[in-house]
């Protein structure tokens, strides 16, 4: 392991067993080179690496310096982006991952969905509906319909991982030319699951929800070439 690596995974402790709370001013390069030993192009490409993984931000000026960020979703997105790139992830298990997450997702929404969230989530089918000429709109709200089902499954883990795949994915995907058709069928997807969620039904919206995605991976063999290599049927 390189001493950039290793100055790394120090830090990156050290801020995960929150000794350096969000908003936290780290050691200036200087302080951090005295107190590793390291030189400071070592020190400099040690900061970059916790940066990139989401977990300090650098900020320019005379109170700049390097802080400890707010864990959000967004660094639970630039790590998988990262684990992705550095690791040769396949696009294929991204769409695997997803589509195996949103059963679960689904299943426990029916079990912890409030009123008001399944309001939404009806509120939601309906503006699909009238976006299905217009699919950069419906774009837009698909992936918020997703998003709204992850946060009634009231598990902050869950919330957090479906968030950070759902921008994966969505970036990933946003150029696909998506049919009137397609939209249309997506639309009467999200109406059953809906209709399984509001009955309370976990087995019935887990099965709405896999052929709801399994007929998306086939829709998106059919633009792209790119299918997962398990798609549940």
């Amino acid at each position: 392991m390189s001493g950039a690596n290793f100055l790394a995974d120090t830090l990156r402790e050290e801020i995960l067993e929150a000794r350096h709370p969000p908003g936290t001013r780290l050691y200036n390069l200087r302080e951090l080179q005295e107190r590793s030993g390291y030189s400071l192009s070592v020190v400099r490409e040690a900061l970059q690496l916790l940066q990139a993984s989401g977990l300090v931000t650098v900020r320019q000026g005379a109170k700049g310096g390097v802080f400890v960020r707010q864990a959000d979703h967004d660094v639970l997105t630039q790590s998988l982006g990262a684990l992705m790139v550095t690791n040769n992830i396949s696009h294929a298990a991204l769409i695997e991952s997803r589509q195996e997450l949103e059963g679960v997702c689904a299943s426990l929404a029916a079990r912890h969905a409030s009123a008001a969230q399944l309001a939404e989530l009806a509120d939601s089918v309906e503006i699909t509906g009238g976006l299905v000429t217009d699919p950069a709109r419906f774009s837009l709200e698909n992936v918020r319909f997703h998003r709204l089902i992850a946060e009634s499954t009231a598990n902050d883990v869950i919330i957090a991982v479906s968030a950070a795949l759902s921008e994966l994915f969505f970036k990933e995907t946003v150029t696909i030319n998506y049919s009137e058709s397609a939209l249309r069928a997506t639309v009467r997807a999200h109406t059953r699951i809906v209709k399984a969620l509001a009955e309370h039904d976990g087995d019935g919206a887990r099965t709405a929800m896999m052929k709801h995605v399994s007929g998306y991976d086939e829709y998106l063999n059919s633009q792209t070439g790119q299918r997962s290599p398990r798609a549940p049927r």
